[in-house]
């Protein structure tokens, strides 16, 4: 778990103060903002993957940034397959997505099996991607205060930029009778929305924003025949059961 925040207007101390305070606890160890075309990006790191200071977020490269908030199990993977003649400096699953990002784009996004909230800036363009993964695993929020666009991991630091807080009744209501939560853009707070899950949004220097539906669940295809066989069936969920969690256990830290 790391954290992510940014904003796009000059560089303010009490800001990012602010918002390193409120999101201390998703990172412990190492802190850091960069100043990028209109945006200031802030990332909190808890290190699982290459846990050097080379990878410590924002993570520049080739001109564009990137703060992540996640981990892309298959990027040993992504690296043999994709990338074989790249030049990395890390062994990072962040530097593979940036790289992955450079070089191709959004279209990148559904080669990725993992779980993920980052900001990915162009320098070129001077424009700000916000991405979420497929389901929405890793939280990612934004508001519009005073013609500027804020974003982040968590809804606290968010809510105080507002001067009046409102509940939205309808959302903690759906919450209260049925533990629903996360099925559209609302975050519980008027004003302070969500990127919903396996969309993107495109934000501008000027701060306009755009919604991007990226993943159609069309990444994988099932011989649902052979769920005609119980033991094929059952061979079959041992396999995907068995490679996620040899996925998920690649860590340079302690597994617990």
């Amino acid at each position: 778990m790391c954290g992510i925040f940014g904003y796009n207007r000059p560089p303010h101390e009490a800001t990012n103060a602010t918002f390193f305070a409120d999101l201390a606890h998703r990172g412990p160890n190492a802190t850091a903002t960069h100043h990028t075309g209109s945006w200031i990006l802030g990332h909190l790191r808890l290190s699982i993957i290459e846990t050097s200071s080379a990878s410590n977020q924002p993570f520049l490269k080739d001109g564009n940034s990137l703060i992540f908030n996640g981990e892309i199990y298959n990027y040993l993977e992504l690296t043999h397959d994709h990338l074989s003649q790249a030049s990395l400096r890390t062994a990072s699953d962040t530097e593979v997505l940036i790289t992955l990002l450079n070089r191709d784009g959004l279209s990148c996004l559904n080669r990725l099996n993992g779980m993920f909230a980052f900001a990915w800036h162009n320098g070129k363009t001077d424009t700000l991607h916000l991405v979420r993964d497929r389901f929405g695993v890793k939280p990612l929020y934004y508001t519009s205060v005073g013609g500027h666009v804020y974003f982040s991991s968590e809804i606290t630091p968010l809510a105080r930029l507002q001067k009046n807080i409102q509940l939205d009744d309808g959302i903690i209501a759906s919450f209260m009778a049925d533990t629903a939560t996360d099925f559209d853009e609302r975050s519980g707070v008027v004003g302070i929305r969500q990127v919903r899950p396996g969309h993107y949004l495109q934000i501008t220097a000027d701060g306009s924003v755009a919604e991007v539906p990226w993943y159609h669940g069309q990444d994988s295809v099932i011989d649902t025949a052979l769920f005609n066989d119980k033991e094929k069936t059952l061979a079959a969920f041992e396999d995907l059961l068995t490679d996620a969690l040899r996925l998920r256990h690649r860590a340079d830290v302690p597994i617990c």
